[in-house]
């Protein structure tokens, strides 16, 4: 391991919104590909020259996270202070371009493909309302992704918890448009459970969050949108379609220590 000490940063703050805490160590030498048990998601990443990094991110439990949104915005904030300049993420096969637009760091992503699909068996009785659309992303253990009608829909959801386990392998998004008063961006709301895979309910998801911006492209175009994520401790990010990408944006703060 390197001698440079872990950092913590909080990733999606904003007002009302503490963000999702990542402790961040730069190595000098090969990440490993797992990690032991912590308290939070820790990432580990390496200079590999030519503005670009790698990054390696693990959950609490130690294990690899193949995509985590809060894991590499903060990794992108940390080498953008540290080059002065935008850059590139190397996670795993996967090249993310990173850029900063005023206080947002923003990462670029491929644009998902989003499946219509019927709601499947039971489903129906985890949420607080009517679902006005369903799609599908990725394989079997990918995403549901659920549209309601309304914040207060949204908001009165109990996490499914064990009850999403049988019904499917696929983590449970949850998203609402808000009302819009000529508001710009776009005021969306969403919510992420995943207890197949350790997370009752994410406190700020950036891969749903792309997910939700693609989704607001095919259903409204709107190519730039701010979701409020109404976990306990809340989140702060924004999305915006250019081409055939999509960029996930949000705020990072660095802590003195986990909190």
């Amino acid at each position: 391991m390197s001698d440079n000490p872990d950092e913590h940063f909080r990733a999606f703050y904003g007002e009302a919104a503490e963000g999702n805490l990542c402790g961040l160590r730069a190595m000098s030498t090969a990440l490993p590909d797992h990690l032991p048990a912590g308290p939070a998601t820790r990432c580990l990443t390496r200079d590999l020259g030519e503005r670009q990094a790698e990054v390696g991110c693990f959950s609490d439990q130690g294990r690899p996270i193949e995509c985590c949104g809060h894991g590499l915005l903060c990794s992108a904030a940390f080498w953008r202070a540290r080059w002065g300049c935008d850059g590139v993420l190397v996670n795993g096969a996967t090249h993310i371009p990173f850029r900063q637009d005023g206080v947002l760091i923003w990462l670029q992503f491929p644009y998902p493909d989003l499946t219509p699909s019927v709601l499947p068996p039971g489903i129906d009785r985890l949420l607080s309302g009517a679902a006005l659309s369903c799609d599908r992303v990725g394989p079997a253990s990918g995403y549901l992704l659920v549209e309601l009608q309304s914040p207060d829909e949204l908001a009165a959801m109990t996490p499914p918890g064990e009850a999403l386990k049988p019904l499917t392998d696929r983590a449970l998004l949850v998203y609402v448009r808000c009302a819009q008063n000529d508001a710009a961006p776009t005021p969306y709301c969403f919510r992420y459970f995943a207890p197949q895979y350790g997370s009752a309910e994410d406190t700020a998801t950036g891969s749903a969050m792309r997910l939700i911006t693609a989704s607001a492209r095919t259903r409204y175009t709107d190519h730039e949108i701010m979701a409020a994520q109404l976990s306990p401790r809340g989140g702060l990010l924004y999305g915006a379609v250019e081409g055939d990408t999509v960029w996930v944006g949000g705020q990072v703060q660095r802590e003195q220590q986990i909190g």
